[in-house]
């Protein structure tokens, strides 16, 4: 099964983990070799949540690596939001309120994968990530609604050579892929689905 076969019968596979992961670690390391604030920041965000696609290839090793490597992708999405507002605090005044929340969700989402019953990813016909229970999406849901939410507010830049209009796009760009993974594809693994999708399409930051 190749990579373009996986994505249309949206199942992500190790293929498709490792050339996600290559394509948004390349892309953003393009990002932060740019002279624009803005992009070196979305850049080295990118490079942050693509470390999701390193985790789901090593999951495909066996059971000796899945546990940790399932435990280190949890831990990667609950502090994609802290990680989120504390980059974007280099270009914003950010309000207390949105690094107060996304510290509380990420030190939960922590203790969540260091938990000896923890339920560690498996492959069936597709990869699944069994330690999204329920209170587990409703942190990361909270967590990516607050993202969302700062990016709606988003208006005032504390410089004026700063892109605001790139930034406002990004976040665009992240909730077409939202859309895309949850509401248009409804499929099991829309999770992993989504965060494959902010990785391939990490290439189009470099040229908007």
């Amino acid at each position: 099964m190749n990579f373009y076969y996986s994505i249309i019968i949206m199942c992500v596979n190790f293929e498709t983990s490792l050339a996600s992961f290559i394509i948004g670690e390349s892309s953003g390391l393009v990002l932060i070799g740019s002279k624009e604030k803005e992009k070196i920041i979305i850049g080295l965000f990118v490079m942050f949540y693509s470390l999701i696609q390193f985790f789901e290839t090593n999951i495909y090793f066996g059971n000796d690596t899945s546990s940790i490597y399932s435990r280190l992708l949890l831990i990667n999405l609950g502090f994609q939001g802290l990680i989120f507002f504390v980059l974007m605090t280099n270009l914003y005044e950010i309000n207390n309120f949105y690094i107060i929340i996304s510290s509380i969700i990420s030190i939960y989402i922590m203790f969540e994968a260091c938990k000896t019953d923890f339920s560690k990813a498996n492959i069936d016909s597709c990869l699944t990530w069994n330690f999204m229970n329920n209170s587990t999406s409703v942190m990361l849901g909270a967590m990516y609604l607050l993202m969302f939410i700062w990016y709606y507010n988003n208006k005032i830049p504390l410089s004026t050579d700063i892109s605001t209009k790139y930034i406002n796009n990004t976040g665009i760009l992240f909730f077409i892929t939202f859309i895309v993974s949850y509401l248009l594809l409804n499929i099991k693994n829309s999770p992993s689905f989504w965060c494959m999708i902010s990785a391939i399409v990490a290439p189009i930051f470099i040229i908007m």
